[in-house]
């Protein structure tokens, strides 16, 4: 159901947000504290949201994405019984905290396992980005944060550039069949590009 909304180019985070009665941003908050383990407890204190009110908002949320409780429930079972978790591309990652005595340790670690194949994956798949305009188009990157890249061009040639990139990075990070779309923008600096999305 999540990746429908992916596939039909909806806002996963207004669809969160929908659910909790929040706006965008707020959705997308909640989509990353999902991601962080956390529950109703979490956002009703993060939006000042009745416990009530944040529970029907996560039921509504597991039962329209069973995918995601699903997901979190496996890897905690895989990491809790091999005390490792693997991305998307197949890379481990040891989960040393699981062997902890202390409880609270142990469900950071938990918490870490779940988000690691999200966070992790995420990080690869800039890495194959960054790697293959590298190697095999010697693009002009400055910069890379998170899941960002800036380049520079000349200013004639950017939007151009810009919406290639836009066309071309779905189908080099292509994974499980599923490609991720990229949102770009032109600018005279990093702040008027976030703001120029094309």
């Amino acid at each position: 159901a999540m990746l429908k909304v992916f596939e039909e180019g909806r806002s996963i985070h207004q669809e969160t947000g929908n659910m909790f009665g929040l706006d965008y941003e707020g959705g997308k908050k909640t989509n990353y504290l999902m991601s962080y383990g956390g529950g109703a407890w979490k956002i009703s204190r993060e939006f000042h949201m009745p416990i009530d009110r944040a529970k029907v908002g996560l039921a509504e949320y597991f039962r329209r994405y069973p995918g995601i409780k699903g997901y979190m429930d496996e890897t905690e079972a895989q990491a809790t019984e091999t005390k490792i978790v693997t991305m998307w591309t197949g890379r481990t990652r040891r989960m040393d905290a699981l062997y902890a005595e202390d409880w609270r340790v142990r469900q950071q670690g938990i918490r870490e396992a779940i988000n690691t194949p999200i966070q992790g994956g995420a990080g690869e798949i800039v890495k194959i980005a960054m790697n293959e305009l590298h190697y095999k188009h010697n693009a002009p990157m400055l910069l890379q944060v998170h899941d960002e890249l800036l380049f520079e061009v000349d200013e004639k040639d950017a939007k151009e550039y810009a919406l290639w990139l836009r066309d071309y990075l779905p189908t080099i990070t292509e994974i499980n069949g599923m490609r991720f779309p990229v949102a770009v923008g032109v600018g005279r600096n990093w702040l008027e590009a976030m703001k120029g999305e094309l």
